[in-house]
């Protein structure tokens, strides 16, 4: 249910729409406000892994760099 409550956060125009989104959709009555926190909690949570993996990645030898991240 969490990943529906930031999926909807992320994508409407506002939280407010969020939560109508929410309650017409998953049939379940979420708040702005905890729309928004938890929104905004997975942003964080987000951005800290892409620092971490950007981190690692500048660690890396520059030939290791040229490399396919799949491979």
């Amino acid at each position: 249910m969490l990943r529906k409550v930031a999926h909807a956060g992320s994508q409407s125009a506002s939280f407010v729409q969020a939560a109508k989104d929410l309650q017409a959709l998953a049939e379940t009555q979420v708040s702005r406000e905890r729309i928004q926190r938890w929104t905004k909690r997975v942003g964080q949570e987000r951005v800290a892994e892409v620092q971490r993996q950007a981190e690692s990645y500048q660690a890396l030898p520059l030939p290791e760099r040229r490399r396919s991240p799949t491979d």
